[in-house]
């Protein structure tokens, strides 16, 4: 009988900033389907700084309740690292794709936001496609100045993040903030 253990990692070893000497970069790494903790816990122990944002899915099976992590961003995991500490990353095969990223500040920006996020106990999970719908900002609160999306019909204290660099969006469900519509 086939026994599988979930994986957990950490979900940021090193810290969300650039390299002040400029020899690590930020890149996104496209993983193969299911690799991203694999390629986290190898990033790990051969010392390669990386982001893996998470989020607890709860099945029921029967008269049990399971809880898993998984990555918020399915097929994705953010790196940063030197060419030599690239190479190390190939080996195991967890990689599609390396994706260069032009703009380090702007990726920068959206971690922190999405790891600000969750410090603050907020909970996050994978939208469907990209956010349209009315656009807003958090007027108060943890969250003061975030912008987002609220769908229409559903509820308000859900709202829709992009994450621009990589096409996809969150949802995050709001506390006690108040929402301010942003005309465009």
């Amino acid at each position: 009988m086939a026994t599988h253990k979930p994986v957990y990692v950490d979900e940021l070893f090193g810290t969300l900033e650039t390299d002040p000497s400029g020899s690590l970069k930020w890149y996104v790494i496209k993983t193969k389907y299911q690799s991203e903790k694999s390629l986290a816990k190898w990033a790990k122990d051969n010392n390669i700084e990386y982001y893996l944002p998470q989020y607890t899915n709860t099945k029921k099976y029967q008269y049990r309740k399971i809880e898993t992590t998984k990555p918020l961003f399915s097929g994705y995991i953010f790196t940063k690292m030197n060419y030599d500490q690239k190479i190390i990353l190939l080996r195991p095969g967890y990689i599609v794709r390396v994706i260069p990223v032009k703009h380090q500040d702007l990726l920068l920006e959206e971690l922190k936001r999405f790891h600000f996020i969750k410090e603050k106990g907020y909970s996050l999970m994978p939208a469907e496609g990209l956010a349209k719908g009315t656009k807003v900002k958090v007027v108060n609160g943890a969250l003061a100045g975030t912008i987002g999306f609220v769908l229409e019909g559903d509820n308000p204290n859900k709202i829709i993040i992009t994450a621009n660099i990589i096409n996809q969006s969150v949802e995050v469900t709001l506390q006690n903030e108040s929402l301010q519509i942003i005309e465009e």
